[in-house]
């Protein structure tokens, strides 16, 4: 047998090594559950949420299940979801969205994937504003596209002059997510108009691509304001994965209001991406399952509580932070070398995941999608860290 190595892709290979370090965290964690048990340590890595799914989606899933409907569905995804989805996004904005601008996909990821690929030829560039979510450089690059950053404010808001300095002939996109992952700050509705007016002062056209699986986790009587009414050319990607607490489900959408330029040739590109990617659309039983429960949510309210408490923890250890507006994640200024802190927090028996994984050098990450007990464990956990510290 020949010792020469099989072939592999160079540049997946390449990729997968520069993948971002939140999955790292996770299962660091849990190597560290099982040497000392999950009880004796405070893992803030994953935005994995722990709140209960609402006993409606378990009763529409039972419903659904006894129905034994499994077959295949349109590769846009089940007509009548399609038809509700269009429906409530009509209501809350002032676009016209009908069924035909719907495409039901695996997840925000899958929406995302498929939303660059009907956009992106090779060499397109998409902006990113510092902090974004960690991934969204890799699903740029594996659509062909060139990933460009444009660093937010102080409070980790988009920054509309830097956006217009970030834009050349090349750019054909923005992803905005909001509420922020990986700093829960919340874009309103003043904010959206200022950057629209970049992107229409451009001398090309240019997509607004907004990624919202935290649209419904908002906190101090704010609502995530809809894009729709503030950029033209825009494509809105949800997801249910937090918002009903079922992530490992993969169900999401992509949203087109019909007055888009050119809405029929970017329906065929999206709906025929999500095919020949091979995600064809999201399980069946979920979309049976949220066609009869379109508008249901969580509540919000345990993740505001814990929101409150963990900021209180992380400032009485010395560090600064920016209250989050939304979604589940704190993310304060560390001293030094964030990738170093979070070590020093893992020996510590916390987990954090560094800032540079997320464009923003100088800053961890900290879900607080965790039971009470954890976070109070992490506090107790960061109060040691900041004694580690080296002192200049």
């Amino acid at each position: 047998m020949s010792d020469q190595k099989l072939p592999l892709s160079q540049e997946t290979r390449s990729l997968a090594l520069a993948s971002p370090g939140v999955r790292r965290m996770f299962e660091r964690g849990r190597e560290l559950a099982a040497r000392y048990g999950a009880d004796a340590i405070a893992d803030l890595s994953l935005g994995n949420p722990d709140l209960p799914v609402p006993p409606e989606l378990t009763e529409a899933l039972v419903a659904v299940a006894q129905e034994a409907r499994h077959g295949y569905l349109p590769n846009a995804g089940l007509p009548e979801l399609r038809r509700t989805l269009a429906d409530r996004a009509a209501r809350e904005s002032r676009r016209p969205v009908t069924a035909e601008g719907v495409v039901v996909t695996v997840g925000a990821a899958g929406g995302l994937a498929i939303a660059l690929r009907a956009l992106l030829d090779p060499g397109d560039e998409v902006i990113l504003f510092s902090p974004y979510f960690s991934e969204y450089p890799l699903y740029v690059r594996l659509a062909g596209g060139c990933p460009v950053v444009a660093e937010g404010d102080r409070e980790h808001l988009p920054d509309p002059e830097a956006l217009r300095a970030a834009i050349t002939p090349r750019t054909r996109a923005v992803i905005l997510d909001n509420p922020n992952n990986p700093s829960g700050s919340l874009a309103d509705a003043e904010r959206l108009a200022r950057l629209a007016a970049v992107l229409d002062a451009a001398e090309q056209p240019i997509w607004l691509i907004s990624d919202e699986p935290y649209a419904d986790i908002v906190f101090d009587g704010l609502r995530t304001p809809p894009v729709l009414d503030a950029f033209t050319n825009v494509i809105v990607v949800r997801s249910w994965s937090k918002t009903l607490s079922i992530p490992g489900e993969r169900i999401g959408a992509v949203l087109v209001p019909a007055d888009v330029p050119a809405f029929p040739e970017l329906m065929t590109n999206l709906i025929f991406a999500n095919r020949a990617l091979g995600f064809v659309h999201a399980p069946a039983i979920w979309q049976r399952v949220l066609a009869r429960v379109p508008d249901l949510a969580v509540d919000p309210a345990p993740y505001e509580r814990r929101r409150n408490r963990l900021t209180e923890l992380v400032r009485a250890a010395g560090l600064d932070v920016v209250t989050p507006r939304g979604a589940f994640y704190l993310f304060p200024a560390v001293p030094g070398d964030d990738q170093v802190f979070a070590e020093l927090a893992a020996a510590q028996r916390l987990l954090v995941v560094p800032g540079s994984s997320f464009g923003r050098p100088g800053h961890v990450r900290m879900a607080y999608c965790v039971a009470d007990e954890v976070i109070e464990r992490a506090g107790t956990c960061l109060a040691r860290v900041m004694k580690e510290l080296p002192h200049e």
